[in-house]
């Protein structure tokens, strides 16, 4: 019976160390997040497939990016409580690396909120609140404002232009 009690104390010894080392691996290979799904170095912004929508830009977690019909290009309007449902994507340290399928540049411009926002074309880049995992696109055509960014650039109602704005948020 001896025997066999040190044989379990054992086995429990070893997977209580597999079970750490797998919980420590697992901790060091998260990327803190900044706002919106963060823009650190190292991270990146590509392309994925999104049901019903089509290729549209993701950031380094797999959420959908979205634009603001009514922002004047290069000056985000998203702020307050707004900015609580639609998320900017506030970058820390330098502009996020273009991944696969990311044909257009990348940069940044200062949020009214403060911080820098990421820019795709020069459009002002949020995520959705709604959006509660990658590959998910709940806020496209949101208050007809909001739409998921194409590698191409902005396709919603409109063409990419910028209409004045309305103050309509879509649904903030």
């Amino acid at each position: 019976m001896n025997q066999v009690m040190k044989a379990l104390r054992g086995r429990s010894a070893v997977m209580a160390v597999v079970v750490l080392a797998l919980v420590m691996t697992s901790c060091a290979s998260k990327k803190p997040a900044a706002s919106g799904g963060g823009g650190g170095a190292g991270d990146s912004i590509a392309t994925a497939s999104v049901s019903g929508v089509g290729t549209v830009l993701v950031n380094a977690q797999g959420r959908t990016l979205y634009y603001l019909m009514t922002d004047n290009h290069s000056q985000p309007t998203c702020t307050g409580s707004c900015a609580s449902t639609w998320p900017p994507m506030i970058v820390s340290g330098s502009v996020p690396a273009a991944g696969s399928g990311v044909t257009g540049a990348l940069g940044t411009v200062a949020n009214p909120d403060g911080g820098k926002q990421l820019t795709y074309m020069g459009w002002p880049l949020y995520t959705y609140s709604g959006d509660s995992a990658a590959g998910q696109a709940n806020g496209q055509g949101s208050g007809g404002v909001w739409f998921a960014m194409a590698a191409s650039g902005p396709s919603g109602s409109g063409g990419g232009s910028s209409p004045s704005s309305g103050g309509n948020y879509g649904g903030y």
